[in-house]
C-alpha cells in the first residue's frame, strides 16, 4: 500500500513544508521524504497496528542529521515526534 501524505515539520529551524511518501507492506515501512530542498529515502520502518516507528537521515544545512521518529499513523492522519542531535521536532500530517 502507498500514501502520499502532505506534512508539516516543527523543527529547531523553524515550520517546514513538506510531502511524505510511504510504501507499506505487511509492518515494513519504506519511503521518501521531500523537504528542506531535498528528498530523504529511508526504509526500515515498522507500523503496528496505528504505531509508527522511522528511523532516517535527512541533510540539512548544518549536515545530515540523523532522525529517530515514533507516533502513530491512522488513514491519512500521521503524528509522530522525532529525536535529533538538535533535540526533538515533531512531524505531522497538514490538515
Amino acid at each position: 500500500m502507498e500514501k502520499n501524505l502532505k506534512v508539516i515539520a516543527y523543527t529547531p529551524m523553524g515550520k517546514q513544508q513538506g510531502q511524505l511518501r510511504l510504501n507499506i507492506e505487511g509492518s515494513s515501512v519504506s519511503g521518501v521524504l521531500a523537504i528542506m530542498g531535498g528528498e530523504h529515502a529511508f526504509s526500515g520502518g515498522v507500523l503496528e497496528g496505528e504505531n509508527i516507528s522511522l528511523n532516517m537521515k535527512v541533510k540539512t544545512p548544518l549536515g545530515a542529521v540523523s532522525a529517530k521518529a515514533r507516533g502513530t499513523l491512522k488513514g491519512e492522519s500521521l503524528n509522530v515526534s522525532a529525536k535529533t542531535r538538535f533535540g526533538m521536532f515533531k512531524l505531522s500530517t497538514d490538515n
